[in-house]
């Protein structure tokens, strides 16, 4: 350890801020009396500046390993840049490795201001390639930010002194183009691109690391250049841009000529512009051409070589434009070479040969295309859509697959595909004729992808949370945000280019949801919140001084005060009507586009009264912001930063009938009161936890707080007299006080699962061998209660050993609404099998199938539910190729929230994984609720969650869940995903979730792979 670290630490980062040329004379003049500390620094920095890792931890005393910050164990570093350390640590709620930066505490202004750059920049990215920010905090006076904890290796480790295989690099430079082109469509440069900042993981996945000196690119072209301070170089001497170098403005095609030096050293081996000396590489970088790559590497094929020339160019306006057009060149370039290594292509391409072949060329042409576009299919395309199904962008993934079904329809890609990710609906417009077009809704700067022209029946579209266009002549184009999941036909509206105010949406006439349902009639509502520009027009007109828009009632303590003696407590900073942050009754200099917060509901009211509106009631604003509670990609896109307030709409987090804001950013006033002087807040704001977007708030009427703020709405008749009705808190459940039963009331209620253990009869109905990972049957046996046999679908992996460790398996409440069999969800079942597992997937009661008919069952659902579980254990007994001793239970959400009851009823299960869960809010019928069984369960259970599910909050929720289990604290264990309720296709679970099984119920051979 050394013991200097707080003064290393404080030269160090003060040296990093400095333009390379003035960091030695600080140096000198900072620590001539120690020379000791001076190589400490000076060795960083070069390690720093050279894109290696930094050699050696400097770490603060109290914060070594098994040192706390926040609720976070410290475990080791994982390495440290001008930035800050970063560490490894373990979140003990979750037992999961996280990667931590820790803001240091010597900062100048300016440092700070790039290190919320750096947070604000990483928190607004989320792609596949790039890594991902979980949470910021603070430990007493030291700030920290929580990152996505990546195992593998850093580029610069993997680069040796000949370079990568040809493969390789071109297949790493395409993730690393993907990143940046996404960075950049998000509005945002890299501007330190180096090896040491990307990351390969185990699988060869790349993640990119340090957005520290990331820059914000203005709205417009993606070539918009901003300044830096006049002189600053910022980034890495090695990977500088010869824009950097002297200090120039910047832009996209600033990242493209440093990712042009990363592809030269993965290439050879060698840096182009280090000559060893930052004067030295400086010049290089403004004045030399390197030496060519073929000279250091024979034989790279020339379309590589035309990428690294044309990076590299010294005038910007010679390399390429973007980082979409560099990666299209890039897998052009990967295509024509997998081309070329086709040994048919070889033969016909032979100078030589091409007249003698003249004519078979005609004959197998079509044939040689064809493998061609296969090989092409499997090696560049199936990856990709593996990475946007990761990132949980399936319309980018169809769009793929869509490309490639007429080239290998059969291939198991496609049709998992086609069964896993995409769902049948239909479209209607109004007025119909209407084009529609959609995109990922995670994917806001992509290009829209046209569907068709509404009415649209029946057609296939992807899964998941998607923005929607739709426009029509004469009307005026409208954007959504909507899933097709569980829903058989989808509505938009749109209205005429003059019938509706442009700055509002029209929030159709529909019920809403949770707490409780009420329908609504239709209305509009502001797309944004009210800014401080707009409520400069209202103090600007004499809002304050008209008695005519301030028609409520001004109470306090439940007396009307005077309208003159209410306006004095409406002032701002320097005592002139206004916001209470304005001064002079004008807003901050820069902030106009701002929301305008400070506001109590009385001027919020009196604003309405001014520009023709109101204030949204209760129900309103529950039917607008009806976030989708499946994907809750509007949390993951809207301002809960705990950084600040931002533009309205900047954080591009759209609502379901396009508005934008109504969660995050500031809290909204509404119009209905809850209790004495108090009024609703709602959609949560900046510097609240995510969950606020869901959760009833509410404020004094006269609060003026920075992070309140407000909307307005409008209709053609007044809302209904319920709607303006007082809004009382709802009683929920508070699992910290509540007890369970006791145990004779429990054997009361465990003694209403028991059952019978009759002769199964088995029969098999249908053998399916087509699948080149696992075999199916299909059987049928005795239900434990009078009705129609269960039937139950057993996966068995090819290559296994028997008797195989089995799985049964309880799906999701898509069962409930799907009608076939033919459509269960495979999402976590297809890993499971590859895992060397049998799967044994019962159709349970009121699932895919098995419906009640005309005369429905007397017992309840969750009943035969959980006997159809019992009877499917029955039945591996049966088997002498299963292993009963080896026997897990998986439930996904529905399956999941039944897992308590099922394994506290059923002794047979020796370890369980619970995808989606969480306690119930509301009050249930003890013997249906999984608080009373918890307590019971004895075996080792994995709990997986989605960080942001508004369903299953994870304090509300999943962590009491947790706490109550029955398991040794050892063997129980929370894992929280970045995803909300619909977590599936995360490699990351996946990994969790064999591990969980691999522990308890030792590693298995694995499944063959696809032939």
């Amino acid at each position: 350890m050394i013991q200097n670290w707080k003064k290393i630490e404080e030269l160090f980062h003060q040296a990093a801020s400095l333009p390379l040329e003035e960091r030695g004379a600080f140096l000198a003049g900072a620590s001539d009396d120690d020379p000791a500390t001076r190589r400490e620094v000076e060795q960083l920095l070069a390690a720093e500046g050279t894109g290696q890792n930094l050699p050696g931890p400097f770490l603060p005393a109290d914060l070594g390993a098994g040192k706390m910050i926040g609720r976070f164990e410290i475990a080791g570093i994982c390495g440290a840049g001008a930035g800050g350390p970063v560490y490894l640590a373990r979140d003990p709620n979750s037992q999961r490795l996280v990667a931590i930066k820790v803001f240091p505490q010597a900062l100048t202004p300016e440092q700070r201001r790039r290190q919320l750059k750096e947070v604000l920049a990483m928190s607004v990215m989320r792609h596949p390639n790039i890594v991902a920010v979980e949470e910021t905090g603070r430990s007493g006076d030291r700030e920290f930010l929580v990152m996505q904890y990546i195992e593998g290796s850093t580029l610069g480790e993997l680069i040796t002194p000949g370079g990568l295989a040809l493969d390789q690099a071109l297949a790493l430079a395409t993730m690393i183009v993907e990143a940046l082109d996404a960075a950049h469509k998000g509005g945002f440069l890299h501007r330190d691109l180096k090896p040491s900042n990307v990351m390969v993981t185990r699988e060869g996945a790349v993640k990119l690391l340090d957005f520290g000196l990331a820059k914000a690119l203005t709205p417009g072209p993606l070539n918009a250049t901003l300044s830096t301070a006049t002189g600053l170089i910022v980034g890495t001497p090695c990977y500088l841009s010869p824009e950097q170098a002297r200090g120039e403005p910047v832009d996209a095609r600033t990242d493209m000529f440093s990712f042009g030096v990363v592809l030269y050293e993965m290439l050879t081996g060698e840096r182009p512009f280090d000559r060893g000396s930052l004067a030295g590489t400086l010049s290089a970088i403004l004045r030399d051409v390197p030496v060519p790559v073929r000279k250091l590497r024979a034989g790279t094929p020339r379309m590589a070589l035309r990428i690294v020339e044309r990076c590299l160019q010294k005038n910007r306006d010679d390399r390429f434009g973007s980082a979409a057009e560099l990666l299209k060149a890039i897998c052009s370039c990967r295509e024509k070479l997998a081309r070329r290594r086709n040994p048919l292509i070889a033969v016909l391409l032979r100078p030589r040969m091409r007249a003698a072949v003249a004519a078979l060329l005609a004959a197998v042409g079509i044939a040689a295309h064809r493998q061609i576009q296969i090989h092409n299919v499997r090696t560049v395309v199936q990856p990709r859509i593996a990475q946007f199904l990761s990132a949980h962008q399936y319309n980018a993934a169809d769009e793929l697959v869509r490309s490639i079904e007429n080239i290998t329809p059969r291939d198991r890609a496609v049709v998992d595909f086609a069964r896993d990710y995409r769902v049948v609906t239909s479209v209607i417009t109004t007025p119909p004729g209407a084009e529609v077009a959609i995109k990922d809704y995670t994917l806001p700067g992509a290009a829209w992808r046209t569907i068709g022209r509404a009415p649209l029946e029946k057609i296939t579209v992807p899964l998941g949370y998607l923005r929607w266009r739709v426009g029509a002549p004469g009307h005026r184009t409208r954007e959504f945000a909507e899933t097709a999941v569980l829903q058989p036909t989808i509505r938009f509206g749109l209205y005429p280019n003059a019938g509706e105010p442009a700055d509002m949406e029209t929030i159709p006439e529909g019920p809403t949801r949770q707490p409780f349902s009420v329908r609504v009639p239709a209305f509009l509502l502001d797309r944004l919140e009210v800014t401080n520009r707009q409520y400069q027009d209202f103090v600007n007109a004499g809002g304050y001084a008209r008695r005519e828009y301030w028609r409520e009632p001004l109470l306090l303590d439940e007396r009307i005060v005077p309208w003159e003696q209410a306006l004095a407590r409406f002032q701002d900073q320097t005592g002139r009507p206004g916001p209470a942050g304005w001064t002079l009754g004008q807003f901050p200099e820069g902030r106009a586009d701002f929301p305008v917060t400070g506001v109590s509901w009385y001027e919020a009211a009196a604003y309405g009264q001014y520009a023709g509106k109101r204030l949204p009631t209760y129900p309103e604003w529950l039917r607008a912001a009806q976030t989708e509670w499946l994907y809750v990609d509007t949390i993951l896109w809207s301002n809960f930063s705990g950084k600040g307030l931002a533009p309205a709409g900047s954080y591009r987090g759209m609502d379901r009938f396009g508005t934008y804001d109504l969660v995050g950013n500031c809290k909204e006033w509404l119009w209905n009161a809850s209790g004495p002087g108090n009024r609703l807040t709602m959609g949560g704001a900046w510097d609240e936890a995510y969950y606020a977007a869901r959760m009833r708030d509410a404020a004094p009427e006269w609060d003026r707080r920075e992070n309140l703020g407000f909307r307005c709405a409008r209709s053609k008749e007044a809302p209904p007299a319920q709607f303006l009705e007082p809004v009382r808190n709802r009683i929920v459940r508070d699992y910290g006080r509540e007890k369970p039963v006791g145990d004779a009331e429990f054997r009361t209620l465990r003694a209403g699962y028991d059952y019978t253990c009759g002769p199964l009869q088995t029969r098999v109905e249908d053998n399916d061998e087509s699948n080149p990972y696992w075999r199916r049957e299909k059987v049928t046996f005795e239900a434990a209660y009078e009705g129609p046999r269960v039937a139950a679908y057993l996966f068995l992996p090819r290559g296994g050993k028997e008797p195989y460790q089995t799985v049964v398996y309880f799906p999701s409440g898509i069962g409930y609404l799907e009608t076939s069999s033919e459509r269960m969800e495979m999402w976590f079942v297809e890993p499971l099998i590859r895992s060397g597992r049998a799967v044994l997937y019962p159709i349970l009661w009121g699932m895919y199938d098995r419906k009640p008919g005309k005369r429905p069952p007397t017992e309840p659902r969750r009943l035969r539910e959980v006997l159809d579980v019992r009877r499917s254990v029955d039945y591996v007994e049966t088997r002498a190729d299963l292993d009963p001793g080896k026997l897990a239970y998986f439930g996904f959400s529905a399956g999941a929230t039944a897992g308590p009851v099922v394994l506290a009823v059923e002794p047979r299960f020796k370890v369980a994984e619970l995808a989606v869960v969480g306690l119930d809010q509301a009050q249930l019928r003890p013997v249906d609720d999984p608080f009373q069984f918890a307590p019971r369960v004895r075996i080792p259970v994995l709990l997986v969650n989605g960080r942001y599910d508004l369903s299953w909050s994870p304090e509300v929720s999943v962590q009491p869940l947790l706490n109550i289990l029955g398991s040794a604290n050892s063997d129980k264990k929370l894992v929280l995903l970045e995803a909300g309720h619909a977590m599936i296709g995360i490699p990351a679970g996946i990994r969790e979730m064999l591990g969980w099984l691999d522990r308890y119920l030792g590693p298995v051979p694995m499944a063959r792979t696809k032939p």
